[in-house]
């Protein structure tokens, strides 16, 4: 898997669950639903690594991201 994705499955997982949360997020999740909820929904054992896998590949915090989307 590392020759083929050029990274870890661990990475790949990361990148997929936190791409999901991004579309749960401009989907309006966070409407009806906490933080935590989406960190459990997208696969993340806790919210902790969520919150630091999303500002690792986002570069924003999920609260900076989902303040954003909907001042746009």
């Amino acid at each position: 898997f590392k020759k083929v994705c050029d990274g870890a499955f661990s990475d790949f997982k990361k990148n997929i669950r936190i791409q999901k949360s991004i579309e749960l997020i401009n989907d309006g999740y966070l409407k009806n639903s906490t933080f935590d909820s989406l960190a459990a929904e997208t696969g993340f054992s806790s919210y902790s690594s969520f919150y630091k896998s999303f500002k690792n590949i986002i570069g924003k915090s999920p609260q900076e991201y989902f303040l954003n989307s909907i001042s746009k």
